[in-house]
């Protein structure tokens, strides 16, 4: 090699240990590495490192009025009773979000962890708890999969970071955007969840259609043995109430099965020019349906007008609406059953 190729191998030796070294320091200011940081701070059990990267109280905080969007909608804000239960719950919830994820990064799946945090529950909050399991089954979190960061938008000491996490019971990827703010020592705290409904919502519909998969060669089965037909759909007025309606249907059910059925459950369902359901309700029955015969089978659903879908209904000429009936359990007298699924298998 002569000396001038030496000296541009050189130089471009240098341009590169220059460049890295670059990258490095840049890299080390960046969203992605504190992401980096909370991932390793889980796994080393370090709660200090942890919670100088994740802003807990405001994350949950914001995270439960996005779940409360997302469940009660626009009731939330036109009923004060709701408004006034989902506040004394919030008071709850979100202390207990906190102290459960505490645990889980000092003791990770320990049962000792869950006795702290069973510890840290005040007498009588006990439905605190359940709240907490309820927004963590909406949320889908506890089955989610760190994929990694697919795009990052700096904005002075704001960022929003979006990262992809996978969801294997769905066989799916979804997308959760983070706001992350930067710290003095240049080093960035999560914020909040800024997609949360959206991504509440579009994984909830993920969710029913892979139940509607799991649950079709289920839904041949209870057909292949009780029949149902539809008969009526109408709105009568109660003795009680002058506003109150109340919505009555007749199903026919015949059992070919060769044994006795002794309970069913079902589902109404109603719907809109668009197809999709504004109106279900559940029915169920253990009168004894014997063997190769038929029922007729009443169910009423009552009506209140100051509930958005019973409303709807109300509203609704009753001859032109779509509607569904069908079985979702059935119970035979040797123990036997079939039943939908209503959560997705472990």
């Amino acid at each position: 090699m002569n000396n001038k190729l030496k000296k541009i191998v050189a130089v471009l030796a240098a341009l590169a240990i220059l460049t890295s070294g670059w990258y490095f320091f840049y890299w080390l200011k960046t969203p992605q590495h504190s992401i980096a940081l909370m991932a390793d701070a889980v796994r080393q059990h370090d709660l200090k490192t942890f919670e100088k990267h994740v802003d807990m109280d405001n994350l949950y905080s914001k995270a439960y009025d996005d779940v409360v969007a997302v469940i009660f909608g626009s009731d939330k804000n036109a009923n004060p009773i709701i408004m006034a239960i989902v506040k004394g719950i919030k008071g709850l919830a979100v202390p207990l979000l906190t102290s459960e994820t505490r645990s889980y990064i000092i003791h990770g799946d320990k049962p000792d962890g869950d006795a702290e945090v069973q510890k840290s529950i005040p007498a009588g909050n006990e439905n605190g708890a359940e709240i907490v399991d309820n927004l963590k089954s909406r949320t889908g979190f506890g089955s989610l999969k760190y994929e990694g960061v697919e795009n990052t938008d700096i904005n002075d000491d704001n960022a929003i970071v979006s990262i992809k996490l996978r969801d294997e019971k769905l066989s799916r990827d979804f997308i959760l955007k983070i706001k992350m703010q930067q710290l003095d020592d240049g080093l960035w705290r999560l914020q909040e969840i800024t997609n949360l409904q959206d991504f509440m919502k579009e994984r909830e519909e993920a969710v029913k259609a892979k139940l509607a998969e799991l649950n079709k060669p289920i839904a041949g089965q209870i057909d292949a043995n009780v029949k149902l037909d539809k008969k009526l759909l109408q709105i009568t007025s109660v003795h009680y109430s002058a506003i109150i309606r109340m919505l009555e249907t007749e199903v026919n059910l015949t059992n070919t099965s060769g044994k006795n059925v002794n309970y069913i459950a079902g589902m109404l369902e109603l719907y809109g020019d668009d197809g999709k359901i504004f109106y279900s309700g559940s029915f169920a029955s253990n009168a004894v349906l014997r063997n190769g015969s038929s029922k007729l089978y009443k169910f009423d659903f009552e009506l209140n007008p100051y509930v958005k879908e019973d409303a709807a209904v109300i509203s609704s000429d009753l001859s032109k609406v779509k509607w569904n009936a069908y079985l979702t359990n059935v119970a035979f007298d040797d123990g036997s059953s079939f039943d939908y699924l209503t959560e997705l298998p472990k």
